[in-house]
């Protein structure tokens, strides 16, 4: 696959603070994957694999940023990033993971969900998951990136 674009955008978070981030894309047919805070190589791998990759900073607290998560998915959902999503994988690592778990509890569009060194117990008591769910723990190494991307491409397609 080519070499993937990086086209950042900054959005307006709902209490008026900017929100950062990037779509990177290779141009392939795959569904979208957002990812809670830059990690780069693996934004990398996704887009090179054929997914659209959006990701953020994801540094406001968890309340705010459950809520910058929810602008996000809006202007995803809007086109306003470029990108068509109708349904999307989260991917997130310690508190942008809690984020992605949280969301993915009541969000039915979310399609896959990994995360990365994140406790069950970031679960809301009564909330279910409803999309399949890759836990990881441990390093990020290339055995959990590549985890991550087979996950995707299986549950995503």
């Amino acid at each position: 696959m080519a070499t993937p674009a990086i086209r950042p955008f900054l959005l307006t978070a709902a209490d008026g603070r900017p929100l950062a981030g990037e779509v990177r894309t290779a141009g392939g047919a795959r569904p979208t994957v957002v990812i809670g805070h830059h990690l780069p190589v693996l934004a990398e791998r996704l887009a090179r694999a054929g997914f659209t990759v959006v990701s953020w900073d994801a540094t406001a607290p968890e309340a705010d940023a459950l809520g910058d998560l929810g602008v996000l998915l809006d202007a995803l959902r809007s086109g306003a990033l470029g990108v068509a999503a109708s349904g999307y994988g989260l991917l997130g690592q310690d508190a942008p993971g809690a984020v992605a778990l949280v969301r993915a509890a009541a969000d039915e569009r979310v399609r896959a969900l990994v995360t990365w060194a994140v406790s069950a117990t970031a679960l809301p008591l009564g909330a279910t998951v409803r999309a399949p769910w890759l836990t990881l723990d441990g390093a990020a190494d290339e055995g959990a990136v590549q985890a991550t991307i087979d996950w995707f491409a299986r549950h995503l397609a």
